[in-house]
């Protein structure tokens, strides 16, 4: 099994992980996506947690910005995420949510043992997540930056789709994109672009 697949191996520990910081000291990474949670960022959360796995001892943890039921709205994103996941004998279940977990106490074990956070297909965190901020230590994004968290790591380029810049990362990190994920990678771009149109 090559590196995606054994990345997706880790994701169905993470919530159980979230909900149990009493057992655990380390420093935390999370990937955040916007609060709309469409297919661009829901993909970039996961295929840039990947990216960053190498570099980070502890698996970063792609966090899918809305609440878990709120994806029977999104059908699309449900059929791709399946696919992909099952490709790699995982699943939907295996997806750390929002609500699936409480804010507060990842950020108040932030404090004490260290908490990183990367925001993609966004620049700032939401209203509802401004606690987030001073953790903020990177940003993917293709939206027009908002000039905050003056101290993260920034990639903002106004480009239609902020999966391409998770790919762009992905190769040069990792010298390739595997086809599993450079599937799961396309689906976005296209559908931002309107299929690669310059107009888009």
């Amino acid at each position: 099994m090559k590196g995606f697949g054994l990345f997706v191996k880790t994701l169905a520990a993470n919530t159980a992980r979230l909900n149990s910081l009493d057992a655990h000291t380390g420093r935390l990474t999370l990937v955040l996506g916007n609060e709309s949670a469409d297919l661009d960022s829901m993909v970039s959360s996961l295929a840039l947690a990947y990216a960053l796995s190498p570099t980070i001892s502890a698996p970063p943890i792609p966090i899918i910005n809305t609440n878990r039921s709120d994806m029977t709205l999104r059908p699309e994103s449900t059929l791709l995420l399946r696919t992909t996941l099952q490709a790699n004998d995982s699943g939907i279940d295996a997806l750390t949510f929002i609500d699936d977990f409480d804010l507060t106490r990842v950020v108040s074990y932030g404090r004490k043992h260290g908490l990183d956070v990367w925001l993609v297909d966004h620049n700032a965190p939401a209203s509802r997540q401004t606690e987030l901020e001073p953790f903020v230590r990177g940003i993917v994004d293709h939206h027009v930056d908002e000039n905050r968290c003056p101290q993260a790591e920034r990639q903002i380029e106004l480009v239609g789709s902020c999966a391409t810049l998770v790919a762009e990362r992905l190769r040069n990190t990792l010298g390739s994109v595997e086809p599993e994920l450079a599937k799961m990678l396309v689906a976005p771009i296209l559908i931002d672009t309107s299929e690669l149109s310059s107009t888009a």
